[in-house]
């Protein structure tokens, strides 16, 4: 574990820092020195020279992997852009378009080509498109469109899609507005194992729709394949506000379920080394057909590295197995050390090994009468379980999610069962796919434990107080309370326990007050002016903060753009502190509320231009203006065109200070 750590430690270092090459070698090179120097004479420390020495491993394997991925600046979009390439997967339907997933082979544009290291999200936004007529899995084409590697955040609190992109290997998207741009000139099933797994997920989606179908034939996929899109959004918002969406994530808790199974029905083969490698092939077939996502990977290299001790009579150590899997993912993907999935299975699996021994310990010192009793005993141990997971795991969510759902540790006694039952059931059915009777009480088996966790989700997610949204932290407090939290579990009596606690609570209050020193939008300064991309007709949403409110106002210039200015009012008033929203289109003032037509004033009587009454702001339904300070009257005032591109979000203090901060 400690190995795994550094190992870590050095990949985060050589992300925060601009070390080289050259200067990585050096430090690898004196780190083995000083491992034979220290194995010869016993005064020097030999454990700190391997942990120096895997550090320096850790980052010098990051800052490899970094040069073999170089591609276009992020933010690079280009139009009249041909791209060549393989279709790696069946077009989908989301969000009114269908979307390939596209393995390039060159882009060619202005008589120069490129090659990219990743995949192409390619996005077809003709109406006419159906999966009739739009090329299949295999199919080699050529398109013309729009092609464009995503950036960053467009603006504070918004999700980061390139990293969504990056953690799906796809490093780019192309957008197609015309059918008749694609071209099919062949077609390449590929090699003899990837139609062999296609096969089998074909086969796995058949059953699925067929004996079990519908909402809960969804989830299924979800369960099986790790397929989401096709689960209904009120659905899947039910299972985030409850806390029980991990359980639609294909993650380690399928592969427990599955390698019990597997124990059991290997368990007649004599040979324990037969038994092993039995049990090694089915997990590895389940890995490749589920893909390898490090939730997966970390639970099924565990699952195998207890089943090698066991063979061979040592006694394996949980916390040294879970370090061991980490380690053998870094060094395969560097990467995967930012990937979200990889920090919330670990920080799991994690909690548990270190914070829940001592303290069911201590509940069993406690309260012995109680743990005396089966049912009472296993119930405590299922609900400390799920809490020590979910406490370990809380800054990282917090983080990426802002929310904390209050009912997720009782949610979680009857959903985790149940979903067992369905997975259990669905697996039987894909097995027994080719007899109709045994696929259809399966398939019905299915459908009921999943129909049954649906019907609990929504029911409790109905509820108004399910959870509580909360500021999401910055990566500093995130860290700081993830150690703090490992930390006060730790503790071996109550007087260390309140002790800690008390230097927990100061380090977190700490940690929260550095965290908002660094983001300008937290700080409590008055009325404060965003600027945001709306939408790719290159409008600007202007968003305003003044007091408790939030205020986002925007021009209409595409259909869409309601909906996106919705969007970005949600995503950055948790963001800005806000407790209420609106969004005015600036276009309809005549249809707007008193309370809007007395915040806003008409500048120019024949022109597109409104004056913000709360900040000096001017706002132009033009693209004819410029994006600057203006003066107004005598008064400076900024000057907002809506219809302007923005290469970046800029973020204004308001007159008279106008100091400008660039947020990337």
């Amino acid at each position: 574990m400690k190995h795994a750590s550094a190992f870590a430690f050095g990949i985060l270092l050589a992300s925060l820092s601009d070390i080289g090459i050259g200067v990585l070698l050096p430090c690898l090179s004196f780190g083995l020195l000083w491992i034979i120097l220290a194995a010869r004479d016993g005064r020097l420390i030999l454990p700190a020279a391997v942990l120096v020495t895997v550090a320096a491993a850790g980052a010098l394997s990051f800052v490899c992997r970094c040069h073999e991925l170089r591609v276009e600046p992020a933010g690079f979009r280009g139009k009249g852009i041909e791209v060549c390439g393989r279709v790696a997967a069946d077009p989908v339907y989301r969000n009114g378009r269908y979307e390939i997933l596209l393995e390039p082979d060159s882009i060619l544009f202005r008589n120069s080509s490129a090659r990219l290291s990743g995949g192409i999200l390619m996005r077809i936004f003709d109406s006419t498109a159906s999966p009739s007529n739009l090329p299949s899995y295999g199919d080699l084409l050529t398109a013309g469109g729009a092609f464009r590697i995503p950036s960053g955040p467009d603006f504070p609190g918004a999700p980061d899609y390139r990293a969504i992109l990056q953690r799906k290997g796809i490093c780019a998207t192309f957008d197609c507005y015309r059918r008749s741009e694609l071209f099919v000139f062949g077609h390449s099933d590929g090699d003899g194992p990837t139609r062999m797994l296609r096969s089998i997920r074909r086969h796995i989606r058949y059953v699925v729709h067929t004996y079990i179908g519908g909402d809960e034939g969804a989830i299924a996929l979800a369960l099986t394949l790790g397929e989401t899109d096709g689960i209904d959004p009120d659905t899947r918002e039910a299972f985030a506000r409850t806390g029980t969406a991990h359980v639609l994530a294909v993650s380690g808790l399928h592969v427990g379920i599955l390698a019990v199974a597997l124990f059991v029905v290997v368990a007649w083969v004599g040979n324990r080394w037969v038994r092993f490698f039995l049990f090694a092939a089915v997990l590895a077939g389940y890995v490749a057909v589920v893909g390898g996502r490090p939730s997966i990977v970390r639970a099924s290299v565990m699952a195998l590295l207890f089943l090698a001790a066991y063979n061979a009579g040592r006694i394996a150590r949980p916390l040294n197995t879970l370090g061991l899997a980490g380690l053998i993912l870094l060094v395969i993907d560097p990467g995967t050390l930012f990937d979200p999935g990889f920090q919330l299975s670990f920080g799991a699996v994690g909690g548990i090994l270190l914070i829940y021994p001592p303290v069911w310990r201590w509940i069993g010192t406690r309260f012995h009468r109680f743990s005396s009793v089966p049912f009472a005993r296993g119930l405590a141990r299922l609900m400390l379980v799920s809490g020590c997971a979910q406490l370990a795991t809380l800054p990282l969510m917090l983080h990426y999610f802002g929310y904390l759902s209050l009912v997720a540790p009782v949610v979680n006694l009857a959903v985790i069962p149940l979903i067992g039952i369905g997975l259990g059931s669905t697996v039987a059915a894909v097995l027994a796919g080719g007899v109709p009777l045994l696929g259809t009480w399966f398939g019905g088996t299915a459908r009921l434990a999943i129909g049954l966790v649906t019907d609990l989700v929504r029911w409790v997610g109905s509820a108004d107080r399910t959870g509580v949204a909360i500021p999401p932290p910055g990566w500093i407090c995130a860290g700081v309370i993830c150690v703090g939290i490992l930390y006060l579990g730790l503790s071996r009596s109550p007087r260390t326990f309140g002790l800690r606690l008390i230097s927990l609570a100061t380090l977190c209050a700490l940690a929260v007050g550095i965290d908002r020193h660094f983001d300008p939008l937290r700080r409590p300064a008055a009325p404060t002016v965003v600027l945001v991309p709306l939408s790719s007709s290159g409008g600007i949403a202007t968003c305003v903060t003044e007091r408790d409110t939030l205020t986002v106002y925007y021009g209409g210039i595409a259909s869409r753009d309601s909906a996106v200015a919705a969007y970005v009012c949600a995503s950055l008033a948790p963001h800005v502190g806000a407790t209420s929203v609106r969004t005015v289109d600036i276009t309809r003032l005549e249809t707007e509320g008193p309370d809007v037509r007395s915040s806003t004033g008409l500048l120019n009587r024949f022109g597109p231009e409104i004056g913000v009454v709360s900040v000096p702001v001017v706002l132009s339904n033009t693209g004819e203006r410029r994006l600057g300070l203006v003066s107004v009257d005598g008064t400076v005032v900024l000057q907002v065109p809506l219809q302007r591109r923005l290469e970046r979000t800029v973020v204004l203090r308001p007159y008279p200070e106008w100091r400008l901060v660039e947020w990337r």
